[in-house]
């Protein structure tokens, strides 16, 4: 009985990791989230997003194909590529919308782009 007790939560845990190639776009997590309350899901500017991570704020993943902001759980994996566009493989944690980065690959420079959406009424 104690061996199941320790063997379940490893293997919950490897059930719940699943391996994921994502391309997308690393952001501060308030203009992140911010955009993607009104259906943006793009990048965001490159200098917002590093004053705002100084100030405390985690770095997110932005995926525009699964329109959806992830966590990032190893923040200091991706840190000096805040506000790029980047290639990440992983794992990922679907129920707590988190990934792990076990590599990135830069992609492009997103150009400054510091506004919101707007609802339309």
């Amino acid at each position: 009985m104690k061996l199941i007790g320790l063997i379940l939560p490893i293997l919950l845990a490897n059930a719940i990791a699943q391996p994921v190639t994502l391309k997308g776009f690393l952001s501060d997590e308030s203009c992140a989230r911010a955009r993607a309350e009104g259906g943006l899901y793009t990048g965001t500017s490159a200098e917002c997003a590093k004053r705002c991570v100084a100030e405390g704020k985690k770095i997110v993943f932005i995926d525009p194909k699964g329109r959806r902001v992830l966590h990032i759980e190893n923040q200091e994996a991706v840190r000096k590529d805040l506000g790029e566009e980047v290639e990440i493989n992983g794992t990922m944690d679907s129920p707590n919308r988190a990934v792990h980065v076990n590599s990135i690959k830069f992609v492009a420079h997103v150009p400054a782009m510091c506004s919101r959406a707007s609802h339309s009424k």
